[in-house]
């Protein structure tokens, strides 16, 4: 009977694999050609094609003699050759075979030797590796400081430069990851997670850019110095990164952090107006309008006139507009006619002015913003219009509206304003019991999302509105509490200054 064959293992894998990336050298360079250049025997060479284990002399000759990289020959990551990697790496390659090398000598150690008649020899082989093994540590961790500050430098310059450049970040990210499992330097090894943080902010992957960015905040936070530019523009890329996934208590909380340890310093520095803006758009977000303006007014004759321009004066025009002292309209002057942003998104839905809505549609067919949530917002505002005007709105807005997608990056204002926005096209279409339900999907979808999760002040008081509006002449008593709550928020916000939201009880 023949023998059942056994499955592969681990080993027997990672062997074969080494065989495929072998194979590959020798396509590129014959097979005598490679045996040639590595100074040994035709025959050797295709014995390590097929099964024989080859010795770590012939990863060395690899290295030195070809330049393979050393990662790729021990794993496949990274480049086949060194001269596609930083200059700088190709020191390490002959201390990392050798390290490699130490740490199979310590793996081999049997730790039955240590209670025989060898204990003594066995202790001291076990030292002496140990020994050279720490030796080499150090050394590629020396030798890995300079190639990683080049990657974490050239991070940095194409995070400044325009996009376009998607292709060398994600070259540049995989090589950090490799190169920070050997380098241990605390200060670089953060000022990688700050860089790789801003590319996946770029991604618009905002939870783990905000996992990675409360990592960098707390470690500035905690090493007792105050923030500098750079510590303030990561304590405010976490900021915002909760803000676009509505954790806003947290985003405040951080940005109010980040001043109490400013605050010990020059309120001047560009590092304080930084935090000091971050701080004040929490604020409006949260619901303290006052604060928020007070603070916007106090950065805004500090900073440079590119930077009042194209944020500071646009933010202050959205607060004055919920202050009751600018329409939609001229909020919209100070926006970018080619780069209109989802915040005046709250604003037009707020209005409902038909001109209002017309003139964002068009705003937003001609707007860069990215797609995804551009379309959302098209559809949206397409919908109400035609609600207003007597045609098929329900039917419209659910037939295309964006479904998610695998890798949905505005995951979070689809949810919680998905049932919002239905329900505002409901009433508008007279769909009194289209609107209810959305209501009610609203009011449970923020009961469960407590207290991490809340809709921004904008779209918070639109979801009142519709409370207001779907409970009036209705005996149900979750209405009936949801209104109650509706009132309460409204009489609040217009204490605190939102006075936009009078017309919300008229």
């Amino acid at each position: 009977m023949a023998k059942r064959k056994s499955a592969p293992t681990g080993a027997d894998t990672k062997d074969a694999a080494f065989r495929d990336r072998l194979a590959m050298l020798v396509k590129e360079h014959s097979l005598r050609g490679l045996a040639r250049k590595l100074d040994i025997p035709f025959q050797n060479l295709s014995n390590y094609l097929k099964k024989s284990q080859p010795p770590l002399s012939f990863g060395r000759k690899l290295v030195e003699e070809l330049g393979v990289n050393p990662a790729w020959v021990l794993t496949g990551e990274g480049s086949p050759m060194l001269s596609d990697v930083a200059e700088a790496t190709s020191a390490t390659a002959a201390d990392l075979m050798d390290l490699v090398k130490a740490m199979n000598d310590v793996t081999r150690m049997r730790l039955g030797a240590l209670s025989g008649k060898q204990q003594a020899q066995a202790l001291r082989e076990l030292n002496d590796a140990m020994l050279r093994y720490e030796e080499l540590r150090g050394k590629l961790n020396a030798y890995s400081r300079p190639v990683m500050q080049k990657i974490v430098d050239d991070l940095a310059a194409l995070l400044d430069a325009p996009v376009g450049v998607t292709e060398q970040l994600h070259s540049l990210v995989k090589a950090g990851e490799q190169m920070g499992r050997f380098c241990e330097d605390s200060r670089l090894q953060f000022a990688y997670k700050r860089q790789r943080s801003r590319y996946l902010q770029r991604l618009a992957r905002f939870d783990e850019a905000s996992a990675l960015s409360r990592e960098v905040v707390a470690y500035e936070l905690l090493s007792g110095r105050r923030p500098g530019v750079e510590d303030a523009a990561d304590i405010q890329q976490l900021v915002w990164s909760l803000l676009n996934r509505y954790h806003l208590r947290e985003a405040q909380q951080i940005a109010e952090a980040g001043l109490i340890f400013a605050e010990s310093g020059d309120t001047r520095s560009p590092s304080y107006r930084q935090l000091l803006e971050t701080a004040a758009i929490a604020d409006f977000t949260r619901g303290n309008l006052v604060r928020g303006r007070e603070r916007m007014l106090h950065v805004a004759p500090l900073v440079d006139d590119i930077r009042r321009r194209g944020f500071t004066m646009p933010i202050l025009a959205i607060m004055h507009f919920y202050a009751g002292a600018m329409t939609y309209r001229e909020v919209f002057t100070h926006f970018d006619d080619q780069d209109t942003p989802f915040l005046l998104s709250p604003l037009v839905f707020w209005s409902e002015k038909p001109d209002d809505l017309d003139h964002y549609e068009r705003a937003l067919e001609r707007c860069v913003n990215p797609a995804s949530i551009r379309n959302m917002l098209l559809v949206s505002v397409t919908s109400l219009l035609a609600a207003q005007r007597g045609s098929g709105a329900m039917k419209q807005f659910d037939d295309r509206f964006p479904r998610p997608s695998d890798h949905d990056t505005h995951a979070t204002f689809r949810a919680m304003n998905y049932p919002v926005i239905r329900c505002q096209i409901a009433l508008a279409a007279g769909q009194h019991a289209q609107a209810v339900k959305a209501v009610i999907e609203t009011e449970v979808m923020l009961e469960k999302a407590k207290p991490r999760v809340e809709l921004p002040i904008g779209f918070a008081a639109i979801h009142h509105r519709n409370v207001l509006r779907a409970s009036a002449d209705s005996k149900d008593k979750y209405l009936a509490t949801a209104r109650i709550r509706a009132l309460d928020f409204f009489k609040r916000h217009i204490d605190a200054g939102y006075a936009v939201f009078r017309s919300a009880l008229m």
